[in-house]
C-alpha cells in the first residue's frame, strides 16, 4: 500500500480487512506518522491487527521540541551536501514529525527560519545551516544501523536474562548487542552511556528492578530520537507505577528468559520491519 500521506507500508490481511475507516479519525494521523516516518528512513512497515494500537500510541504526545528534532532530522537525512535544498510540502509531509495539521509543520518552518536553524527564502524549500548542522551533529552523533543498547539492571539475578533473553533475541534478529558494564566494566561509564546511546538504532530498556538509571537512560534516547522498547519483567511490572508511571508506553511483559527471547525478537522485527 502506499499513499502520500502514509508512504509505502505492508498490511496483512486481518488489518486490511479492518480498513483503515475502522480506526478512530484522531489515532489515523499517528498511524500515518508511524508508516511515513518509517518509509523516510527506508525501513519496511507491516501493519497488523495486534500491534497498530502501539504503532499509534508511540507517536502521541510529541512534544514541540521533539518535533522540531524530527524536523530537523529529516532534513539533515535528505541533504546530500551542505547547502542542498529540500522542498516540503505541508499538506502532506507533516505525519513526518507527528503533527496534527499542515499548518502546524508551516509554522515550524517560519519558527526555525526565524532561529537560524533553516533558510527558506519565504518558501518551504529548506536549507539547513551550518550552525544548525553543528548543533545536530554535537547533541545527537549519527546512530549506527544494526547497534543495540540495552539499558538493565546489573544484579546478579539478572545475568540469564540478558545472556539467554535479551543478548539472544537481538542476535536472532542479526543485530549487535551492546550493554555497557560488558565493555567497560571498571571505568567511569556515565559520559561514555550518553555516547553509546547516541550511536544505537535501537535502545531496549527494561525496569525490572525500578533501576533510576534506567529511566534516565530510555528518557535520553526518547529525547534524540532513538527508537525505545520497554520491557519488565512480569512480577515487577505492577509495582511500576509506584516508582514512575511508563504505562504510556507498551512494555513486553516477560517471565523467563525464554519468554523474553521470543516477546522481543517479535518486537525488534516488527519495530526494523524486518522477517527474518
Amino acid at each position: 500500500m502506499n499513499c502520500q500521506l502514509c508512504g509505502p507500508y505492508e498490511a496483512t490481511g486481518s488489518f486490511a480487512a479492518l480498513g483503515r475507516a475502522a480506526i478512530p479519525s484522531n489515532d489515523r494521523k499517528y498511524l500515518s506518522a508511524h508508516t511515513r516516518q518509517r518509509s523516510a528512513q527506508n525501513v519496511r512497515t507491516i501493519v497488523d491487527t495486534r500491534d497498530w494500537r502501539e504503532m499509534v500510541e508511540a507517536h502521541r504526545g510529541t512534544t514541540v521540541g521533539q518535533k522540531i528534532r524530527l524536523l530537523v532530522e529529516h532534513i539533515a537525512r535528505n541533504s546530500t551536501s551542505l547547502g542542498e535544498v529540500v522542498r516540503l510540502r505541508p499538506e502532506f509531509d507533516y505525519p513526518l514529525i507527528d503533527g496534527e495539521s499542515p499548518v502546524e509543520l508551516e509554522r515550524l518552518i517560519w519558527h526555525l527560519q526565524e532561529a537560524g536553524t533553516f533558510e527558506t527564502n519565504g518558501t518551504m524549500e529548506c536549507i539547513l545551516t551550518v550552525r544548525a548542522w553543528q548543533d545536530l551533529e554535537g547533541s545527537s552523533g549519527k546512530p549506527q544501523p544494526g547497534r543495540v543498547f540495552v539499558a538493565m539492571w546489573f544484579d546478579k539475578s539478572m545475568d540469564s536474562a540478558y545472556t539467554e533473553g535479551f543478548e539472544k533475541a537481538i542476535t536472532d534478529c542479526h543485530l549487535d548487542p551492546d550493554r555497557i558494564d560488558k565493555i567497560f566494566p571498571r571505568d567511569k561509564i556515565c559520559d561514555r552511556i550518553l555516547a553509546e546511546i547516541r550511536m544505537a538504532q535501537i535502545v531496549i530498556a527494561d525496569f525490572t528492578g525500578f533501576r533510576s538509571g534506567v529511566f534516565f537512560e530510555a528518557g535520553f534516547a526518547k529525547g534524540i530520537g532513538r527508537e525505545v522498547i520497554w520491557t519488565c519483567r512480569k512480577d515487577h511490572f505492577a509495582q511500576l507505577s509506584r516508582h514512575f508511571d511508563t504505562r504510556q508506553y507498551p512494555h513486553i511483559k516477560w517471565t523467563d528468559p525464554q519468554d523474553l527471547r521470543e516477546q522481543l525478537c517479535d518486537r525488534i522485527r516488527a519495530t526494523t520491519g524486518t522477517t527474518v
